[in-house]
């Protein structure tokens, strides 16, 4: 900054004074401080790329541990299996069905024990938690819903070879979801439909002891043939003997499970 000054005649005077002044840039727009600022960041996206190696890194492992003990669990089911010849058949006929594996049809078999306490599909939908409820308050009626009250483990192995076997177009569990997501436009009660269908098989072959055929629509494991052996004392003949069927009725509820399906053979014995 120059300044020159007048006298009273407004005569301006030859000499002048001369100021300076410096003006500093803000310690933001300084070459150090974008220095400084490309370093740390440049430090953070290198600790943020190594820590995620290390994340990494560590699924992997985790990820190998569980496949290590997946192989170690498959190849003891199939040691087990291999030991038992009929329900190593029954297994096998079971996993013909797209989306039901080994490790899926061990775990039904393994929790229900074979499907050993069960005398009807009725009563593996009730302990497996697929039986319908519905929402009801005095003669209002709400949406229908399973009630989940049963075995969770059947309920969550289920879900995969369900979806498998709708994405393979495995009937009849291809029509069945197509007929249900039709009818309520929501895609998880077609494929908890196809649960439900899935399991009821599984329990069909296992009981009838059959292979699985897409096309064939006879029996269910409900109406297995029985054999009827006629008890008498030597030398009674079949027209003496009586063989009298007496269904138990009795009624289903959500905490209970149905045994409305399960006939009892009384035989009268003669005797001399």
């Amino acid at each position: 900054m120059r300044i020159k000054a007048t006298d009273q005649s407004g005569k301006w005077c030859a000499d002048e004074v001369a100021l300076t002044i410096r003006i500093h840039p803000p310690f933001w727009k300084t070459w150090w401080f974008r220095l400084l600022g490309a370093l740390l960041l440049a430090a953070i996206i290198i600790g943020m790329y190594r820590v995620r190696i290390t994340i990494l890194k560590h699924q992997k492992k985790v990820l190998e541990l569980i496949v290590k003990q997946l192989q170690e669990t498959l190849q003891a089911i199939a040691g087990h299996l291999k030991a038992n010849v009929d329900v190593n058949r029954k297994v096998k006929q079971i996993c013909q069905i797209k989306g039901v594996g080994l490790l899926s049809a061990a775990t039904v078999i393994a929790e229900t024990n074979g499907f050993a306490l069960f005398n009807s599909i009725g009563q593996l939908v009730s302990y497996a938690g697929y039986d319908v409820i519905e929402n009801q308050s005095g003669n209002q009626h709400g949406k229908t819903r399973i009630s989940k009250k049963g075995n969770s483990h059947i309920r969550r192995i289920m879900h995969m070879p369900a979806f498998v076997a709708i994405q393979h177009h495995q009937q009849p569990f291809k029509s069945l979801y197509n007929c249900v997501y039709d009818r309520t436009q929501i895609k998880m009660k077609g494929y908890v439909a196809v649960q439900k269908k899935l399991l009821a098989l599984m329990y069909t072959l296992w009981k009838n002891d059959c292979a699985f055929d897409p096309e064939y629509k006879g029996k269910s494991g409900n109406d297995e043939p029985k054999p009827l052996f006629l008890l008498g004392s030597e030398g009674a003949t079949a027209e003496q003997d009586e063989i009298k069927i007496v269904p138990i009725k009795t009624g289903t509820t959500q905490d209970e499970l149905p045994y409305n399906e399960s006939p009892e053979a009384l035989f009268l014995l003669d005797q001399k």
